[in-house]
């Protein structure tokens, strides 16, 4: 089977992050120039940036612990491809 490194896995989430990231600035910027700006506005964005910016700091340190250049065979999960393991006679 082929091997691959792990940090292929980072892929779909870089690009979640970017769509996050891209929805996020539009509706920000639609709450400041068409909100009725009050303190309630303001309390908003700010917790909203807050948590934003804690769940994608905290996802980054828990990434960083990962060793990313190990390689990934689908044996590990699928096992080998012998017939007689995948179909056992009867």
């Amino acid at each position: 089977m082929p091997t691959f490194p792990i940090l292929y896995f980072l892929i779909p989430y870089a690009l979640f992050v970017l769509v996050f990231v891209t929805f996020s600035l539009f509706n920000i910027y639609h709450l400041l120039r068409y909100g009725i700006y009050n303190f309630n506005l303001y309390v908003l964005s700010v917790v909203y940036l807050a948590g934003t910016v804690f769940i994608l700091g905290a996802s980054i340190i828990i990434l960083n612990s990962f060793d990313w250049s190990v390689l990934f065979s689908a044996d590990t999960i699928l096992g080998t491809s012998d017939q007689n393991q995948l179909f056992p006679p009867l």
